[in-house]
């Protein structure tokens, strides 16, 4: 018999989920760049390395998002096949 720990989230629970974590990365994003905007000059070689550090991570945090719900679904379809 399952637990309610056992059952697999639900795809609406999965998506809900991403849309909040890819809205809080967008968050961050306009965060860092605006600051990279304000922190130096117009053409300083800081700003550039903020807006490339800033935009690498907020990559990195799109596609760690995603795939964590991609495998988030996986699991579900194969719950829903035991």
């Amino acid at each position: 018999m399952e637990s309610a720990t056992d059952a697999a989230p639900s795809r609406d629970a999965i998506v809900n989920l991403l849309t909040l974590k890819l809205v809080g990365i967008a968050v961050f994003a306009v965060v860092v760049n605006w600051s990279a905007m304000m922190i130096s000059g117009p053409l300083g070689l800081f700003r550039i390395g903020l807006f490339a550090l800033g935009n690498i991570v907020v990559c990195w945090l799109v596609v760690d998002a995603v795939f964590a719900a991609l495998d988030q679904l996986l699991e579900s379809k194969l719950h829903e096949r035991e």
